[in-house]
């Protein structure tokens, strides 16, 4: 049982407490043994994502697996740790186990010892057949993440408030100013608690008690009042910073008065409420992306995929956050992030809804037909590889396009407008690697034709961490500065452009049905460019 579900347990035993956490499908990059921190799911993989003494990782084990992903039925897994500058190792506390497809545990939550100093450490895993395998991460003073409700780190927090006794507060029963919260967590260490603060949608709070959590090893708590000021929405978001580091920043419901949450795609009070005892609700969503990325097959080539799709799926909570945003306010600034767990999310295709086949139309008379069936709909794009020198220009003119749906068993006749900006153009492409460590990064891109709602990331990342820096479309200009470049190893290294729409006032739409009612639905667009470059 993982320590979320630990934790989610002990707010069982509260009263009007018991909400079951989503399931969630977890896929892990292949390797012979892959940590994380076990509510950020960070990778402790440099000094600045570091580990804390007393805090919980979770060790997955996939190189001790036999072909088919299972150990051996009668094998046993030892775990153990080789503190920084120690010559011995000692086997490490397991506090949860998770096994794999009814066999073995293949992933265990462990304690980090509580003397550990600072530095790099080992872990090192055997199975009674023989395999042995061993891991470095980095120890650090302090890495405090927030648990979250489906384990992904970016989705819903654990929280609890106190209105009449404790409760759980949810899309349908948000958070409201002045409540009492308390959020769990791992990673204080040793950090004072004035060394603490809570940021709920920018806003600093000092906590009323930040410590370890009575009864769970290894959980810290945090125990704050909920801020006056924060807006109206079902994922604003909230972030522990504990001594200027924060690891995770996932969401929180708020409102100014009884009654569910804003929610910026537009669900139902009964929509919500599904998404609240862990169920999925019908989202439909249309994207025009525009994509140039690094070939896999030729190095030194690039791909470009530029498609329109149109999904029909049922989609979990953490799924429909991950689609609506955080509720954050533009503003230009950069942030170190950490590599973390790639986390799946659950989501089911509708059963057999029938469109039609889809169009679209654009400027000059483009018309594209879309493949695909009953759930997803796409135009196919090249599978060409070019130079960087050579790339084509993205197929998608500025302008007004649509989508239009001819109608079928299902889904009554449809035409949705898609409005398109200019193309993402990075004018300095071609000059940009290689990339030094002691001085900034400026990226540049014309802004002809954008307004307020678009918005551009720049970032640089490189073996699990990257620097991102936001920007107004309009400005035409990012720049990453060296403070945090210089935090990134000298390696291969991917700089990326990505311009998006701001997703405060996303573009919706409705989806009707023949036999009467309709789903919600939200277009969007991006435009992406990733390079590979050298960092030295």
């Amino acid at each position: 049982m993982r320590v979320r579900s630990l934790v989610f347990t002990l707010l069982g035993m509260l009263p009007a407490v018991g909400q079951t956490p989503p399931r969630t499908r977890r896929v892990f990059p292949h390797g012979a043994i892959y940590v994380v921190h076990s509510a950020a799911r960070s990778v402790p993989s440099t000094p600045e994502s570091g580990l804390a003494p007393g805090s919980l990782c979770d060790i997955n084990i996939t190189g001790l697996y036999q072909p088919f992903g299972s150990l051996l039925p009668d094998d046993t897994v030892t775990l153990r740790f080789r503190a920084p500058g120690a010559a011995d190792a000692r086997d490490l506390t397991i506090l949860a186990t998770q096994p794999s497809f009814g066999g073995p545990p293949h992933q265990f939550t462990v304690l980090v010892p509580r003397d550990t100093p600072t530095g790099q450490a080992e872990i090192l895993a055997g199975a009674a057949s023989g395999k042995h395998f061993s891991t470095s991460v980095w120890i650090a003073a302090s890495g405090f993440g927030i648990f979250t409700k489906a384990g992904a780190g970016f989705d819903a927090a654990v929280a609890q408030v106190w209105r009449d006794g404790p409760r759980v507060p949810g899309l349908t029963t948000p958070v409201q100013a002045g409540e009492w919260v308390t959020l769990w967590g791992t990673g204080l260490g040793a950090a004072a608690a004035s060394t603490v603060a809570v940021k709920v949608a920018g806003i600093s709070v000092a906590p009323g008690y930040a410590g370890p959590a009575s009864g769970l090893p290894g959980v810290d708590q945090i125990n704050f009042q909920f801020p006056v000021g924060v807006p109206d929405d079902c994922y604003v978001p909230v972030a522990v910073e504990v001594n200027g580091r924060v690891l995770n920043t996932p969401s929180i419901a708020a409102a100014s008065a009884p009654g569910p949450c804003r929610h910026r795609l537009g669900l139902s009070a009964d929509a919500l409420a599904t998404l609240d005892r862990g169920g999925r609700v019908e989202l439909s969503q249309t994207w025009v992306h525009s994509d140039v990325i690094p070939s896999f097959s030729t190095p030194g080539r690039y791909n470009r995929y530029d498609t329109i799709s149109l999904d029909l799926f049922l989609h979990d909570g953490a799924s429909v956050q991950g689609i609506t945003g955080l509720l954050t306010t533009p503003a230009s600034d950069c942030q170190l992030s950490l590599a973390s767990g790639a986390v799946g999310i659950w989501y089911d295709v509708m059963n057999g809804l029938d469109a039609g086949r889809p169009v679209v139309t654009g400027p000059g008379g483009v018309r594209l037909a879309m493949d695909g069936s009953f759930w997803h709909y796409y135009t196919t794009p090249s599978d060409a590889s070019y130079t960087l020198d050579t790339l084509p220009p993205s197929s998608f003119g500025p302008g007004e396009w649509a989508l239009r749906l001819p109608g079928g068993i299902d889904i009554a006749t449809f035409q949705l407008a898609l409005p398109i900006p200019p193309a993402l153009r990075w004018s300095n492409r071609a000059t940009v690697s290689p990339v030094s460590r002691a001085s900034d990064l400026t990226l540049r891109w014309d802004p002809t034709g954008y307004t307020d709602r678009q918005w551009m990331q720049g970032s640089i990342g490189a073996s699990g961490a990257f620097v991102s820096c936001q920007a107004p479309a309009m400005a035409g200009i990012i720049t990453i500065p060296v403070s945090l470049i210089a935090q990134l190893p000298a390696s291969t290294a991917m700089v990326t452009l990505l311009l998006t729409p701001t997703r405060r006032n996303p573009i919706l739409y409705s989806l009707p049905l023949v036999k009467g009612g309709s789903f919600p639905g939200v277009f969007t667009f991006s435009y992406l460019e990733a390079i590979t470059v050298e960092l030295r």
